[in-house]
């Protein structure tokens, strides 16, 4: 029999190996953090809601027992990273607020995912001994957020989603603390605009390796551009343009898709994009064997 804490537990860290998996493959920059929700604070959750509202004839469950937060460090991969889970993981609904045109709030961003067969299990296993968990569905929940929003979404939730009641009344301190909010948002989009720039300022300065890192921004490794693709780059001002307009979300899509799991090196990332988009020969001739053989499942695209 598997107990709450070492059941719960294994749990979050299946779940958590799974998604970091998935998200190294692509070398993006991101932070993941988890949690196991406590009893009391589940026994809390059904108090607050009532517990007719998790009644049969509702038909809802607690569907966060694990909750796993993606904390990306560019605002554009919120949307790049939720659609690579969406298809890498049993995703099963979400939680999802669209922004209105005029009135700013909160834009909340969280998946729920189907646990897999195995840890299904184990957490029947666990609620076999705790009659709290009877509560509690096979789901767990994934929260998407930036680095810069992420200290606010920490306070809001202690100070703010917790105690609703002391901030009755208080509509300019609630607006004001929006408003710390939207400064947030605001930064994170200047800085996605200004890295861009950067991009654009080094592609015309014909500087391929810093055009490469501005632009895709993944864990690169320290191995340099090859000065075999930076020849070609020179000489073919055409392929360097494509290159530098290649787009990036689709490129890391494709790349999770196919489960393609390579080395995150410049020369890689360059025959990945060529794959996917371009189709270059000479980049083609420059591949080596083993990659090549690892980007076949992108041939025919």
């Amino acid at each position: 029999m598997v107990n709450k804490i070492t059941g719960l537990t294994n749990i979050e860290g299946s779940l958590r190996k799974k998604i970091s998996c998935i998200l190294d493959s692509v070398g993006v920059e991101y932070r993941i953090f988890s949690r196991v929700k406590t009893l009391q604070s589940l026994e809390e959750k059904i108090k607050r809601k009532g517990e007719g509202y998790y009644s049969a004839a509702n038909g809802k469950k607690v569907q966060d027992i694990v909750g796993i937060r993606i904390v990306t460090y560019f605002y554009e991969d919120v949307d790049i990273l939720w659609n690579i889970l969406k298809k890498k993981t049993d995703y099963y609904d979400a939680q999802e607020d669209n922004p209105k045109e005029n009135e700013f709030a909160v834009i909340r961003k969280n998946m729920i995912c189907k646990m897999d067969p195995q840890n299904s299990q184990t957490l029947e296993e666990c609620k076999s001994e705790y009659d709290s968990l009877k509560y509690v569905d096979n789901t767990y929940e994934i929260q998407f957020r930036t680095i810069n929003s992420e200290g606010w979404h920490e306070i809001d939730h202690l100070l703010k989603y917790k105690c609703k009641q002391d901030w009755e009344g208080l509509n300019d301190a609630s607006r004001m603390f929006n408003g710390v909010y939207a400064s947030l948002e605001t930064n994170d989009r200047a800085i996605q605009s200004l890295l861009d720039d950067v991009a654009y300022h080094q592609f015309k300065h014909r500087r391929w390796e810093s055009m490469m890192r501005m632009k895709y921004k993944l864990r690169f490794t320290e191995k340099k551009l090859s000065s075999d693709i930076i020849r070609l780059f020179d000489e073919d001002s055409k392929l360097a343009k494509e290159m530098y307009r290649s787009d990036r979300a689709n490129v890391l899509f494709q790349m999770s898709s196919h489960s393609i799991n390579i080395p995150i090196t410049f020369d890689n990332i360059v025959f990945v994009i060529n794959r996917v988009q371009i189709h270059n020969q000479k980049l083609r001739d420059l591949e080596p064997e083993n990659i090549s053989q690892d980007l076949s499942v992108l041939a025919d695209r």
